[in-house]
C-alpha cells in the first residue's frame, strides 16, 4: 500500500509535525550535551567536581602511580575551577601558585 499525496494523509502529517519536531529538539540537545556545545548545569558542574575529586582521592588511596595521581587531581581541580565566576578563576589559580612552593 502506497500512500498517496492528498488532503487524507497531509492531514495525518501535520498532525505528527509536532511530535516529529519534539523528538528533533530532544536529541539535538542530547547531541549537543555530548559534544560541549550546550553549557552544563550547575547540578551538572558539581556532580562532576565530586566525581573528579573522589577519583583523586581514590588513586591517593589505592597508591596509583604518580602520573596517574596528578592526572586526578588535576581533572579535580579543573573541575572545581569550573565551578566559579570567570573573574573569580584568576584570584584563586594565583593563591595556589602562591602556596605551591611551601608545600614543597
Amino acid at each position: 500500500m502506497v500512500n498517496e499525496p492528498g488532503p487524507k494523509n497531509d492531514k495525518n502529517l501535520m498532525m505528527l509535525i509536532p511530535v516529529i519536531t519534539a523528538v528533533m529538539a530532544r536529541d539535538n540537545e542530547k547531541v549537543a550535551r555530548e559534544f560541549g556545545l550546550v553549557a552544563k548545569t550547575e547540578s551538572e558542574l558539581i556532580a562532576e567536581a565530586i566525581k573528579e575529586c573522589g577519583e583523586a582521592h581514590q588513586a591517593k588511596l589505592l597508591g596509583e602511580p604518580i602520573k596517574r595521581h596528578e592526572k586526578e587531581v588535576r581533572e579535580a581541580a579543573e573541575a572545581l575551577l569550573r565551578l566559579l565566576p570567570t573573574e573569580s578563576i584568576a584570584a584563586v589559580v594565583t593563591s595556589l601558585t602562591a602556596m605551591a612552593p611551601g608545600i614543597m
